[in-house]
């Protein structure tokens, strides 16, 4: 018998231009079902681009995404930088929107919801509105709601760059546990080196204009590392690396 082969995203030349310029492509990778992949590069690279072609919510100019099952934006959670809550509902409301939406079961996903708010700490605020929370709380709130029927696939593009740092890093721990809980692949775009090599099992980093993957490494350490990793040699050394493509500088 030939080994069983985990199921793939394929991206296959997939390209997006804009008639005012730049985009994105044409890009070709392929991800294991349950990676965590971070995204990379400057601004006005494609990154958030091609967040949205994986996601559907923008029609590629040329080229597939193949999925290994059923994908459309049902199987999706997506957080963006803006939290998005609806300010008339509480916390629990807005977390529950996509029962709302989709009509599902509401016990089920009452539940659900309620275990969301309280492993992201939020187990007291659930009635709070968003006005009478936090930059950080809000955050939780949508993360809470991304994840609520456990999609498949998620999307997060730059959850964390408005916060503070200290709240920033209880972030990213809180969604490393959750992602490491149901195992969703992820797709993650964040400006920050040190936050894509400490939580992503791979790194792409996208350069030019339109952009192109100039970089694209499956990271060595274990999914559940901690943030010591960044003493490691290879992470300082990846670091420099990624900086140096960022930054335009690509080494001879």
């Amino acid at each position: 018998m030939e080994p069983k082969t985990e199921p793939k995203i394929v991206v296959e030349n997939v390209e997006k231009k804009y008639a005012r310029g730049g985009g994105v492509g044409p890009i070709s990778f392929e991800v294991d079902r349950g990676d965590f992949v971070a995204i990379l590069g400057g601004s006005g690279t494609g990154k958030s681009t091609l967040l949205r072609l994986l996601g559907g919510v923008e029609e590629k100019t040329s080229g597939n995404i193949r999925f290994p099952d059923t994908c459309d934006l049902a199987t999706w959670g997506f957080v963006f930088q803006d939290a998005a809550l609806l300010p008339w509902k509480n916390a629990l409301e807005n977390v529950l929107l996509p029962q709302r939406l989709r009509m599902m079961p509401k016990g089920p996903m009452l539940k659900h919801a309620l275990d969301l708010l309280t492993q992201l700490g939020l187990e007291g605020a659930r009635g709070l509105y968003p006005h009478e929370l936090s930059g950080g709380m809000k955050m939780r709130v949508s993360l809470a709601r991304a994840l609520l029927d456990e999609p498949r696939w998620l999307a997060l593009d730059e959850p964390f760059s408005a916060l503070d740092e200290p709240v920033r890093w209880a972030l990213a721990e809180d969604l490393r546990t959750l992602w490491l809980k149901s195992r969703p692949t992820v797709f993650f775009v964040t400006h920050s080196i040190l936050e894509a090599l400490t939580l992503a099992t791979r790194v792409l980093v996208i350069d030019g204009s339109p952009g192109k993957i100039v970089l694209d490494r499956r990271l060595p350490w274990p999914a559940d590392r901690t943030f010591e990793v960044r003493g490691d040699p290879e992470f300082i050394r990846l670091t420099q690396q990624i900086y140096d493509l960022v930054a335009g500088k690509r080494r001879k």
